[in-house]
């Protein structure tokens, strides 16, 4: 009901690959594969990757635990943080088996977890409980929800 993407915004290969809503539910980032944040109602702009050569494209994004920054993860596990995110580490410079597809928060807000389409889990500043990487999967892993 905010708004949404004007596509003349955007380059030809660039598409909406994330949607986070503010804290208050009254707002919203759109987030695109070339890391371009594009806010509606009362959501802030805090920057964005958009003028920056990516190793991958933007697969996933977050709000920061206080609602005054984001969190975007793209494919090759880079972590781009804007506004209060705070960086707590990445897997962009590490050798992957699969693309990194989601992020997610841990439970206190402070760190995260990245997850890989191989189920492959990665943890920075947040307790491991183990990983489906390197097993067999019906499907490859598209996505990661906070518990």
């Amino acid at each position: 009901p905010y708004g949404d993407v004007n596509r003349s915004l955007l380059t030809a290969a660039e598409v909406v690959t994330s949607l986070s809503s503010t804290k208050t539910g009254n707002g919203y980032w759109i987030f695109t594969s070339a890391g371009r944040a594009i806010p509606f109602g009362d959501a802030v702009f805090h920057g964005d990757m958009s003028k920056v050569k990516l190793n991958g494209p933007v697969l996933d994004s977050i709000p920061s635990s206080s609602g005054n920054g984001y969190y975007m993860v793209a494919s090759d596990g880079g972590i781009f943080t804007f506004g209060d995110a705070e960086f707590k580490g990445s897997m962009g410079d590490k050798p992957l088996n699969k693309p990194v597809q989601s992020l997610v928060p841990d439970a206190d807000g402070v760190g995260y977890w990245l997850v890989a389409s191989d189920g492959g889990i990665f943890g920075f500043d947040a307790a491991f409980h183990g990983s489906a990487g390197g097993g067999q999967l019906n499907q490859p892993i598209v996505g990661m929800a906070a518990a």
